[in-house]
């Protein structure tokens, strides 16, 4: 019995034993389960393929699951993993069987969005070493992970403005390494204009996944005033906010904007310098989420950040602007600038100086002795000497040296540099190129002389051609009136010969002046000169070589044809003259074409030109003859070689005809004259010919004579009254009028003089043609004042005129073409 209950006792201690041990498994199973699934950090069993055998609370949340159960049974490999390159990485970066493995991997939440953790796994063997499952524990690297991406930010967007040089350069780079670093598809950067003080567009930066932004190309034409929306009020306020919605949000003022584009929350913080805000920030993103606090924080130590950057850049942009708008003023200013020792080495010059020198580059004169650019050294010195007296900036004109030995006149400012010590070491310029207008005012001044004489020509022409008409006139009256065996008729002829030869010298003097009176057609040139080769020929001689280069396209000019074949003749002459020995000369005609500016260097305007020179091999020119060679009766031929008109009437003509002359000389290179005549659209004209001796000079008919000049008058009286005329006189136009008006009879033709006191002889024609519209009229006169003619006494082709001095026989042959004109029409 006892040893039976004994026996009883040691199987029942034995049980208690047992039951004891499980009570213990149980509560150290319960601990560890408590331990396990209340754990702050995943923890996790799996199998050796991978299949999760148990997870707890903490895994589960970090994976966003509502239970850990929900992930039992699930691959790490093809589910938890956030993708095969996250389960590749871990694996590769895992160490051997039998050690605990740390990494930072991407594992996926139950959204499929991805989450940083840290994962630690170990493999469980058994007493062989064969592994039985996997156990590991995974720590969320959130917000670790999202401090270093802010710092990360910070990094990239302080290399962002550390390589940049302005704001503008800055903007995108920090616009990206913002939108780029925090997961902002879209951002927008503002600055605050100087002048208006609005917010600004400067740039934006979108992710390449989003489509073009509505709001940010609209963005790019719109500013915002202080407090005036979201973005204003950060402007305004100077502090970060945020719109966890801005399609919903009635302060966002682009909200349709926004819902187009799919965007949703809104950030923006100022940049700041000091309590000025300088500009804002925005950033855009599709989906709506609450303010971030730690992200606005953020942002406002970078706005500080930007902000010191842009006021630095502001200071060094402005540093630079007015560096390069003084290198500008430097390098473009048209006016040469240089800066030389004080002893004339050149030390620094700009360009314009260098090409008002002649020099094609500035580094041509760098270091050179500025003393050379100057043809007078002493005056250089007395120069500087003046600017020691007197301590302040000297303004002198003076002439400078080009590279290639020739004259330039300069306006030139020269100042002292003085340093430290009160010593001028270095001398400051600035000079001008004035050479244009010294030879214009050489230009002007010549023109003004050649004007002054051209009037005293045109005034002494006009009187001697009143003279002239009555000496030629009543000279040929007297040879009709003596036999032929009079002894009176060789004296009469000499007095008609020398008022001849006096009435070319007036023509001349007329062409010279340009008072002349001009009947231009559209002439060839070519032709006119080849129309004149074979008298040329006879008044150049046998010892000079003559070479035509007549353009076969040559274009057509308006012209009296009579002056040209003058200003040919008189220039061929000249050429012939200038080469006493034999020599050669040419006759070249060329279209020419005339820009703006070479237009105006000659004075005449752009367009395009018929050109006529004459060149020879003579003795040529030097600068004096030159200057003098325009001038009537300037010649340098012996006495009684010439009368110094020839090349005064072709300045004259030419100058009429709205043309220009240049001329090329040298002593011992030749000359060579080139004509410029405004080309014309039009096919070449024959000129009108006037036969004198066509028919009988005699008539009936009734003749109204006026005329100031009694002489002149009462030559024509006789002429018109031995030839059968009936003559009415008047000595000017009011009292023709009044002459006219007391006739009753007809009265056939009006011979007038042009210029006359009281009435001239075209208002005079108006009243009587008024009256009498039958009546033909023949206007005479010494030189044109405009009174009949177009501007540059170029003659109306149905005006009938005389120039004075004429003969008798010229005379009545107008006057009967006249009238047999009109009795046609009749």
């Amino acid at each position: 019995m006892f040893f039976a209950d004994f026996g009883t006792a040691r199987r029942g201690g034995r049980v208690v034993e047992r039951e004891v041990a499980e009570a213990a498994l149980r509560e150290s199973e319960r601990r560890y389960r408590n331990l396990f699934d209340f754990a702050p950090i995943g923890l996790f069993q799996a199998t050796r393929d991978g299949k999760l055998l148990t997870a707890n609370q903490a895994l589960a949340r970090i994976l966003d699951y509502n239970d850990a159960g929900e992930l039992l049974g699930k691959s790490m490999s093809e589910e938890i993993y956030f993708s095969r390159e996250d389960r590749d990485d871990a694996l590769t970066r895992s160490g051997p069987i039998g050690r605990s493995t740390s990494v930072d991997v991407r594992l996926r939440r139950r959204d499929g969005e991805p989450v940083w953790v840290q994962l630690n796994t170990h493999a469980v063997q058994d007493g062989a070493g064969r592994t039985l499952f996997f156990e590991g524990f995974v720590s969320d690297l959130t917000e670790r992970k999202r401090a270093e991406r802010l710092q990360e930010v910070r990094f990239a967007v302080t290399r962002s403005i550390a390589e940049a040089w302005s704001l503008q350069e800055a903007g995108p780079r920090v616009l990206e390494s913002l939108c780029a670093g925090l997961s902002w598809p879209l951002g927008i950067l503002w600055a605050a204009h100087p002048t208006t003080h609005l917010l600004v567009f400067v740039a934006s930066w979108r992710s390449r996944a989003m489509p073009v932004s509505v709001l940010e190309t609209s963005s790019r034409t719109l500013s915002f005033a202080r407090g005036q929306g979201l973005l204003g009020r950060v402007f305004g306020v100077g502090s970060p906010d945020w719109a966890q919605d801005m399609t919903t949000d009635p302060r966002f003022l682009r909200s349709a904007m926004a819902r187009e584009d799919g965007l949703r929350r809104w950030c923006a913080f100022p940049i700041l310098s000091g309590n000025d805000v300088l500009g804002v920030v925005e950033l855009m993103a599709p989906e709506a989420g609450p303010p971030d606090g730690d992200l606005l924080r953020v942002m406002a130590d970078l706005g500080s950040q930007i902000g010191q950057f842009w006021q630095r850049s502001r200071v060094e942009e402005e540093r630079r602007s007015i560096e390069e708008r003084y290198r500008q003023l430097f390098e473009r200013n048209l006016a040469g600038v240089y800066r030389a020792t004080r002893d004339g080495r050149l030390l620094e010059c700009n360009t314009a100086f260098a090409r008002i020198h002649g020099y094609a580059s500035r580094e041509e004169l760098l270091g050179a002795d500025v003393r050379r650019l100057h043809p007078d050294p002493v005056a250089r010195e007395e120069l500087l000497a003046r600017l020691d007296r007197a301590g302040a900036v000297t303004s002198q004109e003076t002439s400078g040296r080009r590279k290639d030995g020739s004259a330039v006149w300069l306006l030139e400012n020269v100042s002292l540099v003085f340093g430290a010590e009160g010593h001028a070491s270095l001398v400051e310029g600035m000079v001008i190129d004035v050479t244009d207008r010294k030879q214009l005012e050489e230009q002007l001044r010549q023109s003004q002389k050649m004007e002054a004489i051209g009037r005293l020509a045109g005034g002494i022409a006009h009187d001697f051609n009143n003279l002239l008409t009555a000496i030629l006139g009543f000279s040929g009256l007297a040879l009709n009136q003596l036999a032929p065996d009079d002894p009176l008729v060789t004296n009469v002829a000499e007095i008609r010969k020398a008022g001849e030869r006096a009435a070319a010298l007036t023509r001349q003097l007329l062409a010279f002046s340009r008072r002349q009176i001009l009947a231009p057609v559209v002439l060839d040139i070519n032709s006119a000169v080849r129309s004149m080769e074979k008298m040329l020929r006879r008044l150049i001689g046998d010892d000079v070589e003559v070479v035509a280069r007549l353009d076969p396209e040559l274009g057509r000019v308006r012209v009296d044809p009579g002056q040209i074949e003058q200003v040919v003749v008189n220039l061929v002459v000249n050429s012939r003259d200038a080469m006493p020995e034999g020599g050669r000369l040419a006759i070249d005609t060329d279209n020419v074409t005339f820009s703006e500016a070479h237009a105006r260097e000659l004075g005449i305007a752009a367009g395009a030109y018929v050109m006529l020179s004459v060149s020879d091999t003579g003795v040529g020119m030097d600068d004096e003859v030159r200057s003098h060679m325009f001038e009537p009766f300037f010649t340098t031929k012996p006495r009684g070689r010439g009368t110094g008109l020839g090349l005064p009437t072709v300045y004259g003509i030419v100058k009429q005809s709205g043309g220009h002359v240049t001329v090329e000389s040298a002593v011992g290179r030749g000359t060579t004259f080139r004509i410029y005549l405004p080309r014309v659209d039009a096919e070449a004209e024959s000129p009108a010919v006037v036969a004198e001796n066509a028919g009988s000079y005699r008539g009936t008919e009734t003749v109204l004579l006026v005329e100031n000049e009694d002489s002149v008058r009462l030559f024509l009286r006789e002429a018109l009254q031995r030839n059968g005329y009936r003559v009415l006189e008047a000595r000017h136009g009011g009292e023709a009028v009044e002459v006219a008006t007391r006739f009753l009879g007809r009265i056939d033709i009006l011979v007038t003089d042009v210029v006359m006191p009281v009435m001239g002889g075209r208002d005079l024609a108006r009243k009587i043609v008024w009256s009498r519209p039958e009546i033909q009229v023949l206007y005479i006169s010494g030189f044109t004042d405009g009174s009949i003619v177009r501007d540059g006494g170029v003659l109306p082709r149905e005006t009938a005129f005389l120039a004075k001095p004429f003969t008798q026989e010229t005379l009545l042959g107008r006057v009967r073409e006249l009238l047999d004109r009109g009795a046609e029409k009749t």
